[in-house]
């Protein structure tokens, strides 16, 4: 859907769409996507709740998945201290 929508109407779309998705319940991976966009536009502190969000909908344990895209955005980001 994403994908699709970004094809139709560029980064933007896939935003909307991004967020459309995390609103659901459990929608961990879309809300560590949503964040990891943003994080990369350079708005940290969005970025900071998305990721937050992220992990309190992934349940528990927390997805290794989940927990290594966190550290490695924010790492990448140069925001270790944010891990």
């Amino acid at each position: 859907q994403v994908a699709r929508r970004r094809e139709r109407e560029g980064d933007v779309g896939a935003a909307k769409e991004l967020r459309r998705i995390a609103e659901a319940p459990g929608a961990w991976r879309a809300r560590g996507l949503l964040a990891a966009d943003v994080l990369a536009a350079g708005d940290v502190p969005a970025a900071l709740a998305h990721f937050a969000e992220a992990l309190q909908h992934a349940g528990t344990p927390v997805p290794g998945e989940l927990l290594a895209d966190v550290g490695g955005h924010l790492g990448q980001a140069g925001r270790r201290r944010d891990v």
